[in-house]
């Protein structure tokens, strides 16, 4: 008996395993964890769109004071009354930048608002130089609208290597009378040179994204339509008041049966 007794004390007490930490803890940890960086990624791209947008408010002021108007993606429509000298009262709408109600309580407007498009019209080379110097920090812009102002290729350069736009229309201005290399690598997908002096030499640069092409009252001629037939995306090729004829005209539209070609003669050559 004194033997097993002393058997039984030298056995040693099994000690008490570690208690395992419940599965809702755990998964209580993660879920704070994931959502730590969840809001940390949030933060992150709230702060590069709000300076993005600060950007834009700042370009956009330096842009209005070359002369450039400014359309905002986020716009709303206001009433406006106005009282005429007769004393009777008039009512209209008017467009104004600016975001939805929310936006403009929470104060987060800059975040998502964007210039869309910009027009430049009836200025000097000289202003041109200083809206182009104010832009290119910009990444891209959608519509870029240059109207009787003596632009250059150069010009159309310094745009497209600094730009990725969308739209660009160059309107009643003398260029085009030479290659523009630099529309080839462009992603353009609405183009307009709309009287101006462009010429067939130009047609070989013309960008494969395009969509709309305006090419109205310039000096295409019937030599040059055959350029066109490799712009497969093209959905719409206006060529009025170009010294194209008739006949050639019909021939490419069968060649190029996706688009359609808006046409008419030369009435003042």
């Amino acid at each position: 008996m004194s033997s097993s007794k002393t058997q039984q004390d030298e056995i040693p007490a099994e000690s008490p395993s570690p208690k395992r930490r419940s599965w809702r803890v755990r998964w209580s940890m993660r879920a704070f964890l994931v959502l730590i960086a969840l809001m940390a990624v949030g933060l992150g791209w709230i702060s590069y769109h709000l300076r993005v947008g600060q950007l834009h408010e700042s370009i956009a002021d330096k842009a209005a004071n070359h002369g450039a108007l400014i359309r905002w993606k986020l716009q709303r429509t206001e009433p406006v009354q106005m009282t005429m000298a007769t004393g009777t009262t008039t009512s209209f709408f008017v467009t104004k930048k600016g975001g939805p109600d929310w936006m403009m309580r929470l104060g987060v407007e800059p975040v998502f608002q964007r210039m869309e498009a910009i027009t430049f019209r009836q200025h000097s080379a000289k202003q041109l130089e200083a809206l182009l110097q104010d832009i290119e920090p910009l990444d891209r812009i959608k519509i870029l609208s240059i109207d009787s102002v003596p632009v250059s290729e150069s010009h159309i350069e310094r745009l497209l290597d600094s730009l990725e736009i969308e739209t660009l229309a160059i309107c009643n201005t003398s260029i085009g009378r030479r290659p523009m290399p630099c529309l080839r690598e462009s992603r353009l997908t609405w183009l307009s040179f709309h009287r101006t002096q462009l010429s067939d030499v130009a047609l070989d640069d013309l960008p494969e994204t395009l969509t709309h092409f305006d090419a109205t009252r310039t000096r295409i001629t019937d030599d040059g339509l055959d350029k066109f037939v490799r712009l497969k995306s093209l959905k719409t090729l206006v060529l009025r008041r170009t010294p194209t004829s008739q006949a050639a005209i019909e021939k490419l539209q069968s060649e190029m049966p996706w688009c359609n070609i808006a046409w008419e003669p030369l009435k003042n050559p």
